[in-house]
């Protein structure tokens, strides 16, 4: 016969709920930070995937039986559609592709110009900082919430 009382071997129950509360309130604050890592996270596996989509009509030219410009008539055709400094030039992967040329601006932010590399004409210019990767990248580094999110103190 049982003849311990439900009471016995249970912690007070008082104590019992506050523990339980307070793991609640933490699980609640945790969760957003948890499901943004795993959103970034996830959508960052397949970057070049969705970058090919988002930047389908920069990244894709109507392939040419001609010869591409040299390099140089490509930077001074960015360099006229974006003032800057040149800093990168992504040569294009297969005949459909497009150029990248990267350049600082006057005012100090890095932009893509993309360019037809058989015609020369601008296809569009892209804000290093606004493209999609690069946010959800921000996103998933927590670097939108500043030093204290990565635990960079001093620097």
């Amino acid at each position: 016969m049982n003849t311990a009382t439900p009471e016995q071997g249970r912690p007070d129950g008082a104590l019992y709920r506050t523990v339980w509360r307070w793991h609640f309130y933490a699980g609640l604050l945790c969760l957003p930070v948890l499901v943004l890592m795993a959103v970034t996270g996830g959508l960052y596996l397949f970057n070049k995937e969705i970058e090919g989509l988002v930047y389908r009509d920069l990244l894709q030219v109507p392939a040419a039986q001609v010869a591409t410009l040299p390099p140089q008539t490509l930077l001074n055709a960015a360099q006229a559609a974006r003032l800057g400094v040149a800093r990168a030039y992504d040569t294009p992967v297969d005949a459909g592709s497009s150029v990248r040329v990267g350049l600082v601006s006057l005012q100090g932010n890095a932009v893509a110009v993309f360019l037809d590399p058989y015609r020369g004409t601008v296809l569009g210019v892209v804000e290093d900082d606004w493209r999609l990767m690069q946010v959800v990248t921000r996103l998933h580094s927590l670097e939108l919430l500043g030093p204290w999110a990565n635990l960079q103190y001093g620097s």
